[in-house]
């Protein structure tokens, strides 16, 4: 349930990440300059907060830090559903940075709590191939939507914001069946 939790996660991902240059540049209009600095301000972001994601970690354990972490992306898929300008661009980057640094921390680390140190290197080798098979073929979805609402670029961004919160659900849910078997036992 872990893995279905980032393939629903990695697809609302995959459905955004073809759009954001094209979307900034032809519908936003902004300059090469004002996208330069918006992916340092995401990439700060998400050093920042890496720590803040790796002690949660540690204290609510990976199927709820990624339940979080993914509650943060539907205001990033948002943000840039409903910009008109830099600002909300600034805005859906600084979200998304700080969800990446709940997902990568739990991308890394949830393996080892859900396979054990024994089986980590295959449940890795297994999340990575899903990454491949997310990022092949969420972006062709995407283009479809996109060409079936008229090239309007800002649905694979709602379309995401959906994905994200359907993630949010499996794991929360995840969460909760562990605590109860681990209050039971």
């Amino acid at each position: 349930i872990y893995e279905l939790g980032f393939m629903v996660y990695g697809f609302g991902f995959f459905f955004t990440q073809p759009f954001l240059q094209d979307f900034c540049e032809r519908d936003l209009r902004l300059s090469y300059e004002q996208m330069a600095y918006a992916l340092p301000v995401q990439q700060l972001v998400t050093v920042a907060a890496s720590q803040f994601f790796g002690r949660l970690l540690d204290r609510w354990r990976a199927a709820r830090t990624a339940a979080l972490a993914f509650a943060i992306l539907p205001a990033y898929a948002l943000a840039f559903a409903s910009a008109h300008g830099p600002g909300m661009v600034a805005v859906g980057y600084v979200c998304l940075g700080a969800a990446m640094a709940g997902v990568n921390v739990c991308w890394t680390l949830g393996t080892v709590e859900f396979a054990g140190r024994e089986d980590s290197a295959r449940f890795m080798g297994v999340h990575a191939a899903c990454v491949g098979v997310r990022t092949l073929l969420a972006p062709l979805c995407a283009y479809l939507l996109q060409a079936a609402f008229h090239d309007n670029a800002r649905v694979p961004f709602a379309v995401a914001a959906l994905f994200f919160a359907a993630a949010v659900v499996i794991m929360w849910r995840l969460a909760r069946r562990m605590e109860a078997t681990a209050r039971a036992t």
